[in-house]
């Protein structure tokens, strides 16, 4: 953009160039020529700065342009929204069917894991069962043994004591 043209006012060119009254009618009448020519210069600045700030302001947007372009983007985000929702929903359906396919597939595991367990505690059952049979037949065992060997010991003692005395 080219510098801008100093504008000097008519008053201020008469005030620098005050003469007697009776030439400042010719004086006036002889710088006309310089001021005309000076105005045709800062009409021509004029009309190159009001080209160039016409062809800028084609590329700008009116009111209508933003309303417009406002209701279109407005269009295009409800389009949006709706989009998402429709597939958050599926996406939420989706997810909520495999979690029930989980759910039941971690109750049939945790029932086998069940059974399981009880068949372990039958066998723990049954073999505390054994257990506590082979332990009694041996107590007792050891007791018959204890009762009858004890006193026959005793009575082989007291038999060969009184051999001896």
């Amino acid at each position: 953009m080219s510098s801008m043209p100093k504008i000097t006012s008519v008053r201020v060119c008469r005030l620098k160039n005050r003469y007697p009254h009776q030439g400042s009618r010719d004086y006036f009448l002889q710088n006309l020529g310089l001021r005309v020519g000076k105005l045709e210069v800062d009409v021509a600045d004029i009309r190159v700065n009001l080209a160039a700030l016409t062809t800028r302001s084609e590329q700008f947007a009116t009111k209508s342009d933003i309303t417009e372009l406002r209701g279109e983007l407005r269009a295009e985000m409800g389009e949006l929204r709706e989009e998402l929702r429709g597939e958050m929903s599926e996406l939420r359906e989706e997810l909520r069917g495999e979690m029930s396919e989980l759910r039941e597939e971690l109750r049939g595991d945790m029932g086998e894991l069940r059974g399981e367990m009880a068949a372990m505690r039958g066998e723990i059952n049954g073999f505390r069962g054994e257990f506590s049979g082979m332990l009694h037949k041996a107590i007792h065992k050891q007791t018959v043994l204890v009762l009858t060997i004890v006193p026959a010991s005793l009575a082989a003692i007291a038999g060969v004591s009184a051999w001896f005395t």
